[in-house]
C-alpha cells in the first residue's frame, strides 16, 4: 500500500489513513540533493497520526550553494517528489540557503 507523498512506506499505511502511532512509518528509499549535490538524510517519516505529511531531517554542508533559490531534488525509491500549489505541480522544488 501507498502513503500519501513520500510513496511507500514502512509499515505502510492505506492511502488517506493516518500514519501509526505505535510504529513510525520511515519513507523508502529517500534521497536528497541540493544544487545537484547529494546530501545526507537523517529522518524520513511520516509523522504519526497525520494524513500524508513526511519530516525530513538533513543536513545541509557548509560549502553547500547560497541564495534564495537554490534547486532541492527529493526523491523516494527513485521516484522524484512534487511540490504542489493548490491542486497544481509547481515546476521545480527551491529552498533559500544564506
Amino acid at each position: 500500500m501507498e502513503t500519501a507523498g513520500p510513496g511507500l512506506g514502512d509499515p505502510a499505511a492505506a492511502p488517506g489513513n493516518p500514519a501509526p502511532v505505535s510504529l513510525l512509518c520511515k519513507a523508502r528509499g529517500p534521497e536528497a540533493k541540493i544544487g545537484g549535490r547529494v546530501i545526507p538524510i537523517e529522518f524520513a517519516r511520516m509523522t504519526p497520526s497525520m494524513v500524508g505529511l513526511l519530516r525530513i531531517n538533513l543536513r545541509v554542508p557548509d560549502d553547500a550553494p547560497t541564495g534564495s533559490d537554490v534547486p532541492l531534488e527529493l526523491s523516494f525509491s527513485a521516484v522524484a517528489a512534487q511540490a504542489f500549489l493548490g491542486s497544481a505541480p509547481t515546476a521545480a522544488l527551491t529552498t533559500a540557503i544564506r
